[in-house]
């Protein structure tokens, strides 16, 4: 019951005081959807069985590094397992992935997931790429679809793609809070980001130019996480 999850995690907690805040979560409130989904429990690609747990650490403006047991099931053993595992460094940090639709390269612009961004646009990239990272909520991002597509059909020698930046983290890449975000990812592994018109003509001179065009105009209206 919550009654004994909650004396479970008070016992726990008291040998960690020093070094871990233990906390809980009431899942049955509505105004709690959001935490639920920050926290990495209960979204679009994952679904845990309540209760379970995480660790997450957030400092100073960085954005939070979540990480996940094997187990998730709240019992005295997996908690105290866990939270000495965390202490010790012998757990990697979790990384929101979706899974990868395998019609994921069907239309001109792909649709990329952390599964296949790394080795499509910034492992050893054939062509350069253009990327909007973009969250299924954002009226921006939406407006931008019509765009996306042409710009897709109009530069074949480029890999056009979209990643859903709220359900995937790329490790080694920061993470994307504000959206659309529009990056151009050069061969050599370099990169520029798009801060001009939203537009198939604005886009058009960001790639002719090579990413220097935009880099200096007026920012666009954004939609922040």
């Amino acid at each position: 019951t919550y009654d004994d999850e909650i004396k479970i995690m008070a016992k726990v907690g008291k040998e960690f005081k020093q070094k871990v805040l233990f906390t809980s979560v009431d899942v049955e409130e509505e105004d709690h959807r959001r935490m639920v989904e920050f926290l990495g429990v209960r979204h679009r690609i994952n679904n845990d069985t309540f209760p379970t747990m995480r660790i997450v650490t957030m400092k100073d403006s960085s954005p939070p590094v979540r990480f996940r047991p094997e187990d998730t099931s709240v019992t005295e053993e997996n908690v105290r397992d866990f939270v000495s595992a965390y202490v010790a460094g012998d757990i990697a940090r979790d990384y929101f992935t979706e899974p990868l639709p395998k019609d994921w390269d069907k239309r001109p612009a792909k649709y990329l997931t952390a599964v296949n961004f790394k080795s499509v646009i910034v492992g050893s990239p054939s062509k350069p790429s253009l990327v909007m990272w973009h969250a299924p909520w954002c009226g921006h991002c939406k407006n931008m679809a019509p765009v996306w597509d042409t710009m897709a059909e109009n530069f074949p020698d480029y890999v056009v793609g979209k990643i859903d930046a709220t359900v995937n983290e790329v490790p080694g890449l920061p993470a994307v809070h504000s959206f659309p975000t529009i990056k151009l990812y050069r061969t050599d592994g370099t990169e520029a980001e798009y801060n001009g018109e939203r537009t198939v003509e604005g886009l058009t001179k960001f790639i002719n130019t090579d990413g220097v065009y935009g880099m200096a105009a007026p920012d666009q209206p954004h939609d922040e996480l």
